[in-house]
């Protein structure tokens, strides 16, 4: 790795692991590494294994995220960010425009279905929902799911229009913004993304870790939580039933979110970037 950065020569290395930070902080550590270090969290909690005496800034999803594990002379190295995501989640469509765009009805309410890159667990929530709700649109991204994609063909077409599958998209804000709920993983990112779109994440299992920061911390926002499938229909079917309880929760989600966190980690890499330069050029004319 030392290799690779020196060829390349930055004037600012941004990691978005932990692992990466970690070995880039041993080499400024030991003044192999000059360059400054961004350190950018894409989880609602903090492994302590991010926090790094080489790692000048780190630029965290939360202001909850400015504790324990850091001491506090160290929370002068945070910024909350938020977390990066694509250009779409900042100025998105409202619902009935983006059900719109997805040719799905832009009255009828819609849960979008998610399970990361692999699709984990998709056809089991979507046949279950399928069966539970009637006036339920179910949009399901089986990813690389090949099995889930074979199972819920045969639903899809005998559903009438109230399920339908996509295997990938770059366009994700749009289908955030039709949905009034979204199942799925509760990774970084994918819990980034609802509450940026305003919409409440129910998880129906967690690979822990990391993701059980993200889950603790839906939960004590009231904007998601981890629960079973039973559980799922019964909190989907109150808040159907209760539009302003679901209104209630959206609400609480779009404050939570922030929408242009790419731009400010943008913003802060640019400005040490900056700074570096500068005091090489010095350096240099000295």
């Amino acid at each position: 790795m030392l290799q690779q950065v020196r060829r390349f020569d930055p004037d600012v290395i941004v990691a978005t692991q932990m692992v990466p930070a970690a070995l880039v902080s041993s080499l400024r550590v030991e003044r192999e590494l000059t360059q400054p270090t961004i350190g950018v969290l894409t989880d609602f909690g903090v492994h302590d294994f991010w926090v790094q005496p080489g790692t000048d800034l780190l630029c965290v999803p939360d202001v909850s995220m400015a504790g324990p594990p850091f001491l506090p002379d160290e929370r002068a190295r945070l910024d909350v960010t938020g977390v990066p995501l694509m250009a779409g989640f900042e100025d998105p469509p409202s619902a009935p425009e983006a059900r719109t765009m997805l040719g799905l009805d832009p009255v009828r309410p819609v849960a979008l279905v998610l399970g990361g890159g692999l699709g984990i667990g998709v056809d089991v929530v979507a046949l279950r929902l399928l069966a539970s709700f009637t006036d339920l649109q179910i949009v399901v991204m089986t990813a690389r799911n090949r099995h889930a994609q074979h199972v819920l063909a045969h639903a899809e077409a005998a559903s009438g229009g109230r399920l339908r599958l996509r295997d990938w998209s770059d366009s994700m804000s749009i289908y955030f913004a039709a949905a009034s709920v979204v199942v799925g993983k509760p990774g970084g990112l994918t819990v980034a993304e609802a509450l940026a779109s305003g919409r409440p994440l129910l998880a129906t299992r967690s690979l822990r870790g990391q993701e059980g920061f993200n889950v603790r911390f839906l939960e004590q926002h009231g904007v998601g939580r981890l629960l079973g499938e039973a559980q799922l229909v019964e909190q989907i079917a109150a808040w159907l039933h209760d539009p302003q309880q679901l209104e209630a929760v959206q609400a609480r989600a779009q404050r939570l979110g922030r929408r242009d966190g790419a731009r400010a980690v943008a913003r802060r890499a640019l400005e040490f970037a900056d700074r570096y330069r500068g005091f090489a050029i010095a350096e240099t004319w000295s």
